[in-house]
């Protein structure tokens, strides 16, 4: 079995093709989750799977990719994000030497600025609201959540807490199901040592 099943959430648009780029040499199973009628598989290794229109949500998308998943970590990518080259790897090795961590976080720069965070995880404030941090860090962190953009999670895990919200469809899917994993006793990071570039 492979180890690691990434899953791609696409909408539509170019920026797929270079996120695909980035993932060639990545010992991993590809999965690309897209309503998109234009796009054409670059790779022979890369899996594709079709979805009507109508069901183009990204917490729909991430979970039907996710039942084609044979690896023991999910990785989710958004189209518009690029991974370094040892991104991929470090996750799961991190999941792999750190049983009580459930889920990780890439540290995100910006697609256009290389030098700018884009994200460095968030935390919930005392008024209930989410903080987010723009630090370029040294070592992994414990952080609330992140951008589903990039992140990885045991599979497991995953099942057991639930997968994502699909009343959440954009935004604030990922606070839910990072919540979820912190309750079930499992901590969450974000690694300075996987990175990812974020178009938008």
């Amino acid at each position: 079995m492979e180890e690691i099943s990434i899953i791609i959430c696409h909408h539509t648009g170019n920026l797929i093709y270079r996120c695909l780029d980035s993932l060639k040499y990545a010992n991993a199973q590809i999965i690309v989750v897209t309503t998109c009628e234009n796009y054409r598989k670059p790779f022979p290794y890369v899996s594709t799977l079709h979805l009507i229109p109508q069901l183009n949500s990204p917490t729909y998308k991430r979970n039907q990719g996710a039942i084609l998943a044979k690896g023991e970590y999910l990785c989710f990518m958004d189209d518009d994000v690029a991974a370094a080259p040892d991104c991929i790897n470090n996750m799961s090795d991190y999941l792999d030497n750190t049983p009580n961590v459930g889920m990780v976080y890439a540290l995100l720069y910006k697609m256009d600025d290389r030098k700018t965070i884009d994200t460095s995880g968030s935390y919930l404030t005392w008024c209930g609201f989410l903080y987010e941090t723009y630090i370029d860090r040294i070592t992994a962190m414990p952080i609330l959540s992140g951008k589903s953009a990039l992140c990885m999670i045991r599979k497991d895990l995953f099942d057991k807490v639930g997968k994502f919200d699909e009343d959440f469809v954009i935004y604030g899917e990922e606070t839910d199901l990072s919540w979820r994993i912190w309750l079930a006793g499992y901590e969450i990071m974000v690694l300075p040592s996987a990175i990812g570039y974020h178009a938008f």
